[in-house]
């Protein structure tokens, strides 16, 4: 009997040490409930009278649906604490499940909110300068800091070593984004490797291809070779007349070039600056003064100021007219063309700015037959001193035209042909014509004087002209003579030699009569010999002469070709600059509309992450507020089925009392 009593009671004490013990277990751990993907997360569990693992259960399954290994471990806290812990891989919810001797232990399942692992990808590389610091954006992934990474440049496979070290720095504007400024001392191609300190491994889209430039700079003036001051671009500068200047670069556009211009009056003037078509290297800057006077050139290329432009200075000429007509500002065109007489030279004193006589026409048309005059010139003389236009940009010049009957006339006066002053006047009977002042009188003989130096100088230059003529003609004649000489020469040479032969034949001929037919054909040859070079010489002179012929016609073809292409280049410099001032337009018009479409589907995008937060929230809320029931009412369970096995083992307790008082009564009685 005591060995079954005591057989009972072992029985029921194990029974009741695993019930105690699966209602002690707990979990703790881990705090807060969050994890990263890849990363291993450990928690606890407290038992009591649990010697083996194998008497732990566990069940992890991650948001994939996937089962996870859970490791157990023995604690170095003690005998009743075991060390949980698993690794989990894809983010979402991740339910842990543990059980103490077939039972689940305190505060399971146990739910972790994954997230994403750390990681970072590299967004934008863009093109480097030598020596300036260059900005890589990387995007990141939970919270992954710069600390976590490092950085090394190679080329070729070598290490690179940086004068500079590479800083990494969260982007103040978007945590989630990390800035690397690397800077680099010369040009080429490099790899930028960024990896994670931890695993060494490389990020992703690592490395990065990072292309190092020359330092942006403006290197002179000049196109296509040429080497020019900025000077010589400036001094003809005339106002409403486009001014152009060519710049050789290097890695510059037009937008990186700051060309300020100050006029006389303090305002700055509109620059344009376009990109020479079919060059990578050359940019053109284009101006058209507005006012005359001393201007001001100031020149930035890629942040750094231009020596020879800081600033330069250079004066705007006015621009091209006619001034006035006569030695001062008292008389008009009506005066002179009032003194016209038939048949008699009528002289009318012209005052240029920015022009010479070579730009200006005039055209006298009869009024009643439409005959024009053909007796009408343009003289060019010197500028008085007592001019009212006398500068270093005026010249004069005087026009001069006999008209052939009376008759009513108008003279159109042209500046590069285009006509500039229009004027009628009546040449009238001399009865009728007023008396003419004795200071038109003066002037008109002075005219006449300048007409006749005028027409010395051009004899005197008609004159150097034909002894030039003459003196080319002499030297060509001398050259002739020589190159006659030298033929007479060689000819007396050749009639020496033939002298000598002939002796030489006749001694022969008597010596050898049979040989004689062979010589005479000999000297047949030679004689044709002879004929041949007098007409390969006769040919050479001819080909000479047709040789200087056509380099004078591709010479003349050539200066033709230059003239057009200027004239091309130059209007379409004016058409390139109208189209590019239409498209700037086109692109702040496009600029503006999408600033405005940007800010109202941003307004849109806030608005919607605020409903979508507010929803988030709510769940949130509604789940954990579910949980927290179904725990309670899990633990309300295990209360309730824990106390009724406590009162079914204290009424077997009972029962077993009851029985053993009735066995020692009944042996009492016994």
């Amino acid at each position: 009997n005591e060995l079954v009593n005591m057989t009972y009671l072992s029985y029921f004490r194990d029974k009741y040490k695993e019930l105690v013990s699966a209602a002690v277990a707990g979990i703790q751990g881990p705090n807060p409930r969050k994890c990263r993907a890849r990363k291993t997360v450990t928690f606890q569990l407290k038992t009591l009278n649990v010697i083996d693992s194998a008497q732990i259960g566990t069940q992890a399954v991650d948001g994939a649906g996937n089962q996870i290994p859970v490791k157990i471990v023995s604690s170095q806290q003690g005998v009743d604490f075991w060390d949980l812990s698993l690794i989990t891989l894809v983010e979402g919810e991740t339910v842990v499940a543990v059980t103490v001797g077939d039972k689940p232990a305190k505060n399971s399942p146990l739910v972790l909110e994954v997230s994403p692992a750390p990681f970072a990808k590299i967004l934008d590389v863009p093109q480097a300068t030598a020596g300036e610091p260059s900005k890589i954006l990387l995007d990141i992934g939970c919270g992954l800091a710069p600390k976590h990474l490092k950085v090394e440049v190679t080329n070729s496979g070598k290490v690179v070593p940086l004068a500079v070290p590479a800083l990494i720095t969260v982007v103040l504007t978007d945590p989630s984004k990390l800035e690397l400024e690397i800077t680099l001392e010369n040009p080429g191609n490099y790899d930028v490797h960024v990896q994670y300190i931890d695993s060494r491994t490389e990020c992703i889209d690592s490395p990065a291809k990072l292309s190092v430039n020359y330092k942006p700079c403006i290197l002179g003036f000049g196109l296509f070779g040429q080497t020019k001051h900025v000077q010589d671009y400036l001094k003809d500068a005339t106002v409403g007349k486009p001014t152009t200047i060519f710049l050789r670069t290097v890695n510059l556009k037009a937008e990186d070039i700051d060309a300020t211009l100050i006029q006389p009056d303090g305002k700055p003037l509109s620059v344009f600056v376009h990109e020479v078509e079919n060059t990578i290297e050359y940019l053109s800057l284009t101006f058209i003064p507005q006012t005359s006077g001393e201007h001001h050139l100031s020149l930035i290329g890629g942040g750094e100021k231009v020596e020879s432009c800081s600033p330069a200075s250079f004066q705007v000429a006015p621009e091209p007219h006619i001034a006035s007509f006569g030695d001062d500002e008292t008389k008009d065109l009506g005066f002179y063309l009032g003194h016209a007489s038939v048949k008699k030279p009528c002289s009318i004193p012209i005052n240029l700015v920015n022009l010479t006589a070579k730009d200006i026409d005039a055209v006298i048309t009869c009024k009643e037959t439409g005959e024009i005059i053909s007796e009408v010139r343009i003289i060019s003389s010197p500028v008085s001193s007592s001019s009212p236009v006398s500068s270093s940009s005026s010249s004069s010049c005087s026009l001069v035209f006999v008209v052939p009957r009376y008759a009513s006339y108008k003279l159109d006066l042209l500046v590069n042909g285009e006509t500039k002053i229009s004027e009628h006047f009546d040449v009238v009977l001399q009865e009728q014509q007023e008396e003419k002042t004795e200071e038109y009188l003066l002037y008109h003989s002075r005219t006449e004087i300048q007409e006749q130096e005028e027409h010395l100088r051009l004899e005197m230059l008609e004159k150097q002209r034909k002894e030039e003529e003459e003196k080319e003609k002499e030297s060509r004649r001398l050259e002739e003579e020589e190159i006659r000489l030298e033929i007479q020469e060689i000819e007396k040479q050749e009639e020496e030699i033939r002298l000598a032969l002939a002796i030489k034949l006749e001694e022969e001929e008597r010596q050898r009569q049979l040989q004689r037919q062979k010589e005479e054909e000999e000297e047949e040859i030679r004689l044709e010999i002879e004929e041949i070079e007098k007409q390969e010489r006769e040919a050479a002179i001819k080909l000479e002469e047709e040789r200087q012929r056509e380099i004078e016609r591709l010479e003349e073809d050539l200066r033709l070709e230059k003239q057009r292409e200027r004239e091309r280049l130059e209007q379409d410099l004016m058409l390139e600059r109208q189209k590019e001032i239409e498209r700037q337009e086109k692109e702040m018009k496009l600029k503006e509309e999408m600033e405005i479409q940007r800010q109202r589907e941003e307004e849109e995008i806030r608005l919607e992450i605020q409903a979508i937060e507010r929803q988030e929230e709510e769940m949130r809320q509604e789940a954990a507020r579910k949980l927290e029931e179904e725990r309670q009412r899990e633990l309300e369970r295990e209360e309730e089925e824990i106390r009724l096995e406590i009162q079914a083992i204290e009424k077997q307790e009972e029962e077993m009392r009851l029985e053993k008082q009735r066995e020692l009564k009944k042996l009492e009685e016994e």
